[in-house]
């Protein structure tokens, strides 16, 4: 298939767990720093009862939220959120074979982008989510990715062979990210047949391989 020019785009895709607000209040934290509610709220245009729901919900969502009386509010960690420029500038000449869009929170990246593949989508389209709330694991099991704490991204590749020639691209796709991995710094990548990323013997990882003819 051909390749085309590479593209970031910031995408509002939402689904109804997760308020747009809840976001946008926690990469105001993106710095580490401590904001009153009165900030966020007048930075974001909303009223302070308006934060503090959007802070609530984003403990449920795993991120651990520091108060400080009289101070305001910070994250213990501030995750790196991702950016759709950033990914593409990291990925160099080969960038140009990829579009990459990020969205804030999804049912599942492979649903969507299986979506956009039968609405003609290109070879090369990726989308990553900050959240997603309705993965699907192995046999049938749910995979959710709590916000800021993993890297969810689905990539859509179309080949001009049919499914029989493609019996081994699981196995193909789990050694490539390992290699990645380690090219990046990481010691003990492991593989457990058919699609576990493993760190150290522990999981950390999952590739789910759909084909659509």
């Amino acid at each position: 298939p051909g390749s085309a020019n590479a593209t970031a785009v910031a995408a509002p895709l939402s689904c109804a767990t997760m308020n747009p607000l809840t976001l946008a209040t926690q990469r105001l934290h993106s710095d580490g720093g401590l904001r009153s509610g009165e900030q966020m709220a007048a930075a974001l245009g909303v009223t302070r009862a308006t934060v503090w729901n959007a802070m609530r919900e984003a403990e449920s969502l795993g991120l651990e939220v520091q108060r400080l009386r009289g101070q305001g509010y910070r994250l213990a960690a501030s995750p790196a959120w991702l950016d759709a420029n950033r990914i593409t500038a990291a990925l160099g000449a080969g960038g140009a074979r990829f579009q990459v869009q990020v969205a804030e929170a999804v049912d599942s990246t492979n649903t969507r982008l299986l979506a956009a593949a039968a609405a003609g989508a290109p070879t090369g389209s990726v989308l990553a989510a900050e959240l997603q709330t309705g993965g699907r694991g192995r046999r049938g099991r749910a995979w959710t990715s709590g916000l800021g704490s993993s890297l969810t991204f689905s990539l859509l590749w179309r080949f001009e062979q049919g499914a029989a020639g493609l019996s081994g691209l699981s196995l193909a796709v789990g050694v490539a990210v390992a290699q990645a991995l380690a090219a990046a710094g990481a010691s003990g990548i492991g593989l457990k047949w058919p699609n576990d990323i493993l760190f150290q013997g522990r999981k950390r990882g999952g590739i789910l391989v759909e084909l659509q003819g």
